[in-house]
């Protein structure tokens, strides 16, 4: 794993924390909650699909 990818997967890891604490403070009804959760959500698959793919393996795109 590249140093790279060892940050998108802190990445990862800050966003669901963020979503975590956004959720404690109201539920998916309130807009700015359910939209803030959003936002997290599209960095961790931003993240997910910039993580290089094992060598060897295929990715689901293949």
């Amino acid at each position: 794993m590249s140093r790279h990818d060892d940050q998108r997967l802190a990445d990862i890891l800050a966003a669901a924390a963020a979503i975590a604490d956004h959720t404690r403070r109201g539920g998916l009804d309130d807009g700015l909650v359910f939209d803030a959760v959003r936002v997290r959500l599209i960095e961790i698959g931003e993240a997910v699909k910039a993580i290089a793919a094992p060598r060897g393996r295929r990715t689901a795109a293949s």
